[in-house]
């Protein structure tokens, strides 16, 4: 992301900045053929040079006793300024320097009878206001003027193939060379002799008109990269829009089988749907719920869809976190209370007697935390979900409850809580420990034994569907994720991503008046072009509808919804799982850091079996 947000707004911020932009008082001038708003009209042009009208008007008067009248705005008076040395000697002996007066009634510009002409060294102390820049479009296709290019400066020779003054003076060949200019750049053919380069310089003298707005080569390597950036995205996205249609359309593709999970006959009858019955193929499954505040609808709704999924239940394991004794706004009872609730449980067995069961002790683990906040303990449980349609799932219930001193603290602080990222860790670390057969934590150990004893062997859950307690997934989330990731074993995780620098780019434009469009057609085919496949390559109709919407929406999720989120970012305040009470009915939350240091022998780490050791030859104790 960091790479494609800076080929897209960084690179042309550092090698193509606008001349306008770095030099606001020297600009370029386009559109030369624009005489109705003329920007520049306070001014006179000399030599493809923008100078201010009054600088010049002043200068002309002190030094020359010329009058420059409100006639010469926005006109050449290249022809009253005498270069140092006169290039069209060779056809006109004298030097002239009487422009004629658009009006026909009105006197030319001129300096008086018997003064020398304007020497070009009188502009050595005036700086230009802009430059008279032309595109290659004014050159080609202006059908009024005579236009040609010579070492990037712009000729106006129109006045010279009316009137072949040069033909008379050059050799043919060379005359030649100057008609079949027109429209073209001349260079090349201008400096093939002698006598052609001394023509070119007497045009140059006489018909200079401005200069080719061509771009830096910072520029265009920038350019460059950003189209490259274009095909590189409209083929990534056309890549995976076939994959997909190879994916789901196998009558393209001869021979191909694709993978899936069938259905065991059930008395001689294939079942219906895609996973449906148990089959040794199909990977074990942890749904992993990570719960805060939420109340008893919401938490009911997320278990109910997720033990309703169109997944063997054998397979299944709902692994359940809740981030300290929270009791939220609305709530009759703690979240912990209400998910015990909602949890059925075994009698007592060989392994664990009733207290264990439904009074578990609490167990240490290393937390991600500051100071001895590192040290945290929770309770796990081990019993069944049920739900009213009869679908039964194991479950495992993790509620984080934190150390004998933080609940004895008189702090106003929720004991056990230590976000959501910590409350991942718990099962991530559970899962590598158990893998690699690392040490573990006395939590890691009491989750061994109550996984074991509702679902499977840890070691054979292979994939892992995180949600929210407020979120509700739809009845086919499962096998979806499930066989695209053994479909294609490099999938490590299916996560949504976005890229909200539009608004920056339009912004951008609006400001300075110029669009860059390239950058945005590079987000526009990341936003949009995926959408637009989907719709045209499913041919279904509802999926026009869909794609509206999307449209409509990818400016709310894109640039709307993530500049409020950062604007919110740390306020804890807001939204219905934040705002939590305790017993006394005091708002609270867990924002303060206890400074004081961590102890690491406080969390015991032991490998497995030392671990198994350590337990018995503590029963045997007590």
């Amino acid at each position: 992301m960091g790479v494609f947000a800076f080929l897209t707004v960084g690179l042309p911020l550092l090698f193509c900045q606008n001349s306008s932009e770095s030099e606001p008082s020297f600009q370029y001038v386009l559109d030369q053929f624009d005489h109705v708003s003329k920007p520049y009209a306070d001014s006179v042009k000399v030599y493809g040079y923008y100078y201010d009208f009054d600088s010049i008007k002043a200068l002309l008067q002190t030094r020359g006793s010329i009058n420059l009248t409100s006639d010469w705005y926005n006109q050449d008076i290249s022809r009253l300024f005498e270069p140092s040395e006169d290039a069209c000697a060779f056809v006109w002996p004298e030097y002239v320097c009487s422009i004629p007066n658009q009006f026909p009634k009105s006197p030319p510009l001129q300096p008086p009878a018997g003064s020398p002409c304007p020497s070009i060294s009188w502009l050595s102390g005036i700086s230009p206001v802009a430059i008279a820049a032309f595109s290659w479009d004014d050159v080609i296709w202006n059908s009024d003027l005579s236009l040609t290019v010579f070492n990037g400066i712009v000729l106006n020779i129109t006045q010279e193939m009316r009137n072949n003054t040069l033909k008379s003076f050059v050799s043919q060949r060379t005359w030649q060379n100057i008609a079949d200019s027109v429209k073209h750049d001349s260079t090349l053919a201008m400096m093939g002799s002698y006598e052609s380069v001394q023509a070119a310089k007497c045009l140059l003298q006489t018909y200079t008109a401005g200069f080719i707005h061509a771009e830096t080569m910072g520029c265009a390597v920038t350019h460059t990269l950003q189209w490259i950036l274009v095909c590189c995205v409209v083929c990534i996205v056309a890549v995976k829009v076939l994959f997909a249609q190879y994916h789901n359309v196998t009558s393209f593709f001869p021979g191909y089988k694709r993978r899936r999970f069938k259905p065991k006959p059930e008395n001689g009858r294939e079942r219906s749907g895609n996973i449906g019955a148990l089959d040794s193929d199909t990977p074990y499954v942890i749904l992993f719920v990570t719960c805060y505040s939420e109340g008893l609808e919401s938490i009911t709704s997320t278990l109910n869809s997720l033990a309703t999924a169109t997944y063997p239940t054998a397979k299944k394991l709902l692994f359940v976190v809740v981030d300290g004794v929270v009791k939220g706004a609305g709530n009759d009872s703690p979240t912990a209370d209400i998910i015990l609730g909602l949890m059925t449980f075994p009698p007592a067995n060989d392994v664990f007697e009733h207290d264990e069961i439904h009074s578990p002790p609490l167990r240490s683990y290393l937390a991600v935390a500051q100071g001895n906040k590192q040290h945290n303990m929770a309770k796990v449980f081990a019993g069944h979900y049920v739900t009213d349609s009869g679908a039964d799932l194991p479950m495992v219930l993790v509620i984080k409850c934190g150390t004998p001193a933080e609940n004895e603290s008189t702090a106003k602080c929720i004991p056990g809580n230590r976000g959501k990222r910590d409350s991942q860790l718990i099962l991530m670390n559970f899962l590598s420990r158990i893998l690699y057969n690392d040490r573990m934590t006395e939590l890691d150990f009491e989750l061994q034994l109550k996984v074991s004893s509702v679902g499977t062997d840890p070691n054979n859950y292979q994939l892992v569907l995180m949600v929210d307690a407020d979120t509700v997934v739809a009845s086919d989330s499962i096998r979806h994720m499930v066989e695209a990731m053994v479909a294609d074993e490099s999938i490590m995780v299916i996560i949504p991503a976005t890229l909200p620098l539009l608004l920056y780019l339009i912004a951008s434009g609006l400001k300075y008046g110029n669009f860059n469009m390239l950058p945005i057609y590079i987000l526009s085919s990341v936003l949009f072009l995926p959408g637009t496949l989907i719709a045209v390559t499913t041919l279904q109709i509802e999926q026009l509808f869909w794609l509206i919407v999307y449209f409509a929406s990818t400016p709310v999720w894109n640039i709307l919804l993530p500049l409020w989120a950062f604007w919110h970012f740390d306020d804890i305040t807001w939204g219905e799982t934040q705002q939590n009470v305790q017993e006394d009915g005091i708002k609270a939350n867990n924002m303060e850091i206890n400074s004081e240091d961590f102890v690491l022998d406080a969390i015991l780490f032991k490998k497995c079996g030392k671990l198994v050791l350590w337990s018995f030859s503590l029963l045997m104790f007590i």
